[in-house]
């Protein structure tokens, strides 16, 4: 991808995560800011040097298959760390101390940011490229970055591109970077750049 491509990109993303900015309120009770980090745009071979791995932290990685137009997989994955800060300003105390209502609410929390967060930037997507194309229902799951890894090249056999980008969510009370990752077809790249031409 070019230069201009890229920051048309990195554009678009931040659209899409302004927007699920508004939203995000719900959770946290005030305010969110969220943009993405550096937008890469890489072949499969460079995975393991913009993504490492470290094989004992638990990854909470929630995955989004995008239909339509444009087709793949989106990853928004979350450290254990940065799971338990969204929790603990999104969830009052008498079910952060429950363990079984903890684990239920945790899990319905993380899906419905994922709902939000990837429903904008699939809708920004299709606006700027002018697609139809849509995100199917989440999933999540929990594993270490090396079994991710290895489920995420499963699952993408055959994509040879990636969109990478930390999308820094902040707020008065939270500061996280999860990793966001896209496993796109080429009509991405084809979109971004008949966008390119007409801007």
């Amino acid at each position: 991808m070019e230069t201009k491509e890229r920051q048309i990109a990195n554009e678009i993303v931040n659209l899409g995560l302004q927007k699920a900015a508004e939203s995000m309120a719900f959770f946290t009770k005030e305010k969110v800011e969220l943009k993405g980090i550096d937008v890469k745009q890489e072949g499969i071979s460079k995975i393991d040097s913009i993504f490492p791995c470290d094989t004992n932290e638990t990854k909470y990685v929630l995955t989004t298959e995008i239909k339509g137009d444009l087709k793949g997989i989106c990853y928004l994955i979350f450290s254990e760390q940065e799971v338990n800060k969204i929790l603990g300003v999104s969830l009052p105390k008498s079910i952060l101390e429950d363990p079984e209502k903890l684990a239920v609410m945790s899990d319905a929390i993380l899906l419905e940011m994922d709902n939000i967060i990837v429903a904008s930037v699939v809708t920004q997507f299709s606006n700027s490229f002018q697609y139809k194309m849509y995100g199917d229902v989440p999933r999540l799951s929990k594993s270490n970055c090396i079994e991710f890894k290895e489920l995420m090249k499963k699952e993408n056999s055959g994509r040879e591109q990636f969109i990478y980008f930390k999308s820094a969510m902040h707020t008065k009370e939270l500061d996280i970077c999860p990793d966001f990752l896209w496993m796109l077809d080429d009509k991405f790249i084809e979109g971004v750049r008949n966008h390119a031409k007409k801007n």
